[in-house]
Parts: C-alpha cells; structure tokens; sequence
C-alpha cells in the first residue's frame, strides 16, 4: 500500500505559508491590492490554488485605476480606522451632547469631530472605488467594474454612510442663527445621525478576527471574543443609559425650584441632579454619578443616591431600570452559557460520565475500596474532560488524522529495533491501529502464563516486570516496549508479569492488526521476520539457561516448545519469502528483456544490420537468468544481479 502525499498548491507562491500573496507590489491607494489576505476554509478559498493566484493577479492588472481589493492590506488598515474613529463617536458624541453644554467645553471635542467627518467623507470615496466580492453556487468573485461597484453601493450602504458622515449639526446651525436656546438644545441631538455606522460595526470587527487568525496567526478563543464583546455591549448601554439620564433634566434646565405646594411640583419637580448640586459641576462629574445611577438601576440595587421626586425623573428612572433588567438579564444568561461552552468537555466528564458510573456501581453493589479505584482510573484517563477521540480522529480527513496520530506515536514505534528503519508508510499504517489505555499503580498488566495478544508502548509512567522464578522486577519506562514476541507467536504465553509502578499510559497494538498490515508489505516481512528470528533465538538461549540454572517447570518447558515451534515455522516463512522474491525479481529481468527483443524485431523491418549477438543475448532462456541466484539457507544471494535491478 503506497501513500502519496498530495502537492502543496501554495509550494511555489512566495508568502503563501504566511496566508498572505503579494499579487502587486505597489502599495497604499494607488496600488489595486498591496496584499491579499486569504482565509482557505471560508470564501476566500478561490485562492487556494497557484493557477487561481495567477489568474487574480492578471484580473487586477486589468482593473482600472486606483481600484482596490476588499481583503487588501490598505483596506483592511482603512476600516481599522474607522472602526476605531466610529468608538471614540459612539462615547464622545452622548458625552458631550448631554454634559458639555458651555461653550470651553464644547470646544474640546472640535477636533475630534472635525477629523471624523473627513475621514468618513473619504471613506465614501473609497467605497466607489472598492471591489465587493460576489458570490455564485461555484465560487466567490471579487468584481472590479466601476459601473457594478458604484452600481451596488449605490443601493447598498451609500445612504447610511452619506447621512453619517454629513456634518448636519454645522449645517443646521448656520441656516437657524438666532434660533431660541431650546431649539439649540434639540439641534445637538442632530449629531447621534453619525452612529448610524454601528451597524456595520460587527462586519469590520469579524474581519479583524479572520486578518487575526489567518495572516498574522494570532489565534483568539471564540468565547473569550465573545465575552469581550458581551462586556463592551454592556458598558455601551450604561454609557447610553447614563446620558439619558442627565440629559432629560439638562433639557428642561434642571428644575429643582418649586415648593411642594406648587402646581408643577408633582410633575416637573426637583431633578436628581438638582438635588446632588450637579448642574454647575464638571462635566466629567456629572458623568460619574450619572454612570453610578445608570449601573444602579441596571442591576436593581437602587435609584443611586436619590429616588425620583418627579413625574419627569420617574419616567426616565423607569425606562433605565426595565431596559437595564432586561439587558442585565440577557447578559447573565448569556455568560452562563459561555461558561458552560468554555469547559464543556469537564461539564460533560461531571455530570454525565460520573453521574452514570456511579448509578451503575450502585446497582452492582460494588465495594467502596473498588469503587474508589474506578473513580481514580476515570480521572487519570480524561484528567477531568470528556471526549471521544476515536469519533473525534474518524471525523478528520486521512492526512490530518495521520499527522496527528504520528505526533503522539512515532517516537515510540522507533524506539522498537525492527521498526526503526521499516518503511515510513509501513510505520504509518501501524501507527494508526494503536489503541490509548492507562493503567493505575498495582495494576497487572501482563500476568505470567497468560496467552499474549498485545505489544504495549510505555508512552508515561513505569512498568515492573517480575517473573516468579527470579522475583527481583525490572524496571521499564518512558520509551520502553514489552510483549513484542506475541506479534510473531500469537498465543504464545507470557514469560513474565508486568505490574503498573506508577499511573502508566500505554499504547497496543495487537497481533492480529500488526500481520494485517504486513500482509501489504512483503519486503519489510522479509527483514521484520528476519529479525524476529534472531531475538526468538536470543530468548530461547536465555530460557533454557535460565532452566538449567532455576530448573524446569511445566510453565517454562511448555513455552519453550511453542517458541521453537513458532521459530521454526517463522524461518520457513521467511525461506519461501526470500525464494519468491527472487523469482520475481528473474521474472521481471526476462519480461523486460523479451519486450526490447520485441522491439528490435519490429526494427528489423526497416534496418537489416541489427546485432544478432545482442538479440540473442536479450531472449536468452528464463533458466539461466535464475541461476544466478544462489540460495544459501534459504537465503538469496542477489548479489550478482544487483547492478541490473
């Protein structure tokens, strides 16, 4: 059985391993893609191929002028900075529409506003001239045609970004000067039109995510991106919550001087910032005790310092406790549930795994000190998780399965001397029948006597073999191997007992699995058997000085005769092996040889002074070839042909 490994498509494209192609080596804006960042699981897979790069670098040099890639380098850094501009809107602009009411600090935020509107207006010029991918039941295109890139913006976000990035509240401002203080007041709010680009907000932040994970290999936790974002949600809302809070009563000018007595009393009667001394403070303390109150009623832990005195003050208070419970309420189930996803295969080991085995060890009455071991063999097996590996391997596909598998195991099969130079895909198919087990301190692994039918690889821990003639153990460990006869003697029964010294994880392999796949390989048969005969004799010797030393038992003399048996039939085995392949060898020599002789006589037909001497030499007789292989004890000697093969 013969595996090839399947050609890398990305083996020639330089920065390909890194996910990142340069396809043109211009940069900035006038560059049609500095870089292409590529995710090959998702709709970035068109570039999963050399011949699919290429193709995309000719469609780019044929792309108009300063036309951009959407996954470009450029782009990406672009919309990192809007995103980034659009969160510093997002707190600022509340902020200052409901605390900054005197002229020194409205100031302050001019700036900041000012480099927003351009950055936005830009950014609509950018998006005309931005590729958008589209997408077919074949494959994901990236379109480059101004007249379908305008075309589709235009119907698309252009409205959004349009009204989002217009400075209205300049605008407005100039065209109604004179306008009464209130209409001032109501005018601010024109500019909460910005946020209107939050909606593309979860778009942009899911890129960064797959920029993150695939071209730079920053891999995050999905749970904790979504605790990250739960977390941002939520301080958001009490940020919104806060400003609404102050901003109701700054509306109305803080009203706060009416007696009890008076007829507006009820309604528009003292504020709570009125009654904290708020109005004339900084804006940034009235915005602390405005968050303190917002949090306050999210969590129904109170109004704050101060409950409503007014119905004014009562509506708003309302509004923030029902819209703060509900909030607080989907966020606690919401990270509930995210705690349960991040440890799901311990919730899973707990609830399920041991609540069973207990029913079931209750049933069966079985005593504590049996009980206890159970428990601790569950512990050590899945340290505290619970998964299936084998559903997990079988879902991969071949080559991820293999690759895995070889990790954990291949130092351990080197370790073993006939499998240290064996063909890598024999090892391989061996590797993948190998079977995880753990075993506690005291447990008897092999016990002497017994018919074996496993080999163990000792992957952590340590072993005791002990034999009831010596009684002294011998120690085995990390990297170490026993029970290997049983591969070439099946049934043959076990020589010594192997006891566990400390928790031990193993890995078998079974007889039956191991001359299944050897059936595939028959010239790494030959040399496994060869040396397998070899340590069959070295044993032998060693038991039966061991015998003549300690004297005979029934045990000893008994596996003594199937040994040799199994010895005997293996040097057969290997004699007809070798015998065969050296017939195989002669019979491919001849079939050769008798296709160029066919050849030169079908140019006979047109030159007359062919060798006669080299065609009799090619159809020479099959008998003679193969008398140059001498057999010496079963043994070819190929010597004399190899230069031929």
């Amino acid at each position: 059985m013969l595996r090839t490994e399947p050609k890398d498509p990305f083996a020639d494209v330089p920065g390909a391993r890194e996910m990142t192609l340069t396809i043109d080596g211009a940069t900035g804006i006038g560059g049609r893609l500095s870089s292409l960042s590529m995710k090959p699981n998702s709709k970035y897979q068109n570039y999963s191929s050399k011949d699919r790069i290429e193709n995309e670098r000719e469609r780019l040099e044929s792309a108009p002028m300063f036309t951009m890639h959407p996954h470009s380098t450029f782009r990406i850094i672009w919309d990192i900075g809007t995103v980034i501009i659009l969160l510093l809107n997002v707190i600022f602009i509340p902020y200052q529409i409901a605390f900054c009411t005197r002229p020194e600090h409205r100031r302050n935020g001019i700036t900041l506003f000012a480099l927003s509107d351009i950055w936005f207006l830009i950014d609509i010029l950018f998006n005309f001239k931005t590729g958008f991918l589209k997408e077919t039941s074949i494959e994901t295109e990236v379109i480059f045609d101004p007249d379908e890139i305008r075309c589709k913006y235009l119907k698309g976000w252009f409205i959004v970004d349009f009204i989002s990035s217009v400075p209205w509240d300049i605008c407005i401002g100039l065209l109604t000067a004179g306008s009464s203080r209130f209409f001032l007041k109501i005018l601010r709010m024109v500019k909460l039109l910005k946020l209107m680009r939050l909606s593309r907000l979860t778009k942009t932040l899911n890129q960064w995510e797959d920029v993150l994970s695939f071209q730079y290999g920053i891999t995050i936790n999905g749970t904790v991106v979504k605790f990250c974002k739960l977390i941002s949600y939520i301080l958001v809302f009490i940020h919104i919550n806060a400003v609404i809070l102050f901003l109701v009563p700054a509306m109305m000018d803080f009203p706060g001087h009416y007696e009890p007595d008076d007829p507006g009393f009820n309604v528009f009667g003292p504020s709570w910032p009125f009654l904290r001394n708020l109005q004339h403070e900084e804006p940034f303390i009235q915005y602390s005790w405005s968050f303190f109150k917002a949090a306050s009623n999210m969590m129904v832990i109170g109004y704050g310092r101060s409950f409503p005195l007014c119905l004014v003050d009562m509506c708003v208070v309302m509004w923030s406790m029902f819209s703060g419970c509900l909030v607080f309420a989907i966020a606690i189930a919401e990270i509930t549930s995210l705690i349960h996803a991040l440890n799901t295969s311990s919730s899973q080991y707990k609830v399920e795994k041991m609540t069973e085995m207990d029913e079931y060890m209750n049933f069966c009455k079985v005593p504590i000190e049996l009980r206890n071991r159970v428990r601790d063999y569950y512990e050590v097996r899945f340290k505290g998780k619970m998964f299936n590996e084998t559903d997990i391997l079988n879902e991969l596909n071949p080559l991820l399965r293999e690759k895995i598998v070889n990790f954990n195991c291949r130092a351990l099969i080197k370790s073993v001397e006939f499998l240290a130079t064996a063909d890598p895909e024999f090892v391989a198919e061996l590797i993948s029948q190998l079977q995880f087990e753990v075993y506690l301190p005291g447990d008897e692994i092999i016990t002497e006597g017994e018919k074996g039918t496993h080999m163990y690889f000792i992957s952590q821990g340590s072993v005791q073999v002990k034999t009831k003639k010596t009684g002294k153990p011998i120690v085995l460990s990390e990297g170490d191997h026993f029970g290997e006869i049983c591969l070439f003697a099946p049934n043959l029964r076990r020589t010594a007992s192997i006891v566990g010294q400390h928790t031990v994880h193993v890995y078998t392999l079974s007889s039956s699995d191991f001359n299944d796949a050897l059936k595939w390989y028959p010239g790494e048969k030959i040399e496994i058997q060869k040396v397998a005969i070899e340590r069959m004799d070295m044993l032998l010797n060693e038991m039966k000085r061991n015998n003549s030393a300690q004297g005979r038992t029934s045990l000893s003399t008994e596996v003594i005769a199937d040994l040799q048996k199994y010895r005997n039939m293996l040097q057969e085995q290997n004699r007809q092996a070798r015998a065969s392949q050296a017939e195989f060898i002669a019979n491919r020599k001849t079939k050769n040889k008798s296709s160029t002789a066919k050849s030169l006589l079908r140019q006979m037909n047109d030159n007359d002074d062919i060798n006669v001497d080299v065609l009799a030499e090619l159809t020479k007789p099959k008998s003679q070839e193969i008398s140059k292989f001498q057999f010496n004890d079963g043994y070819a000697d190929r010597s004399s042909t190899s230069d031929d093969e």
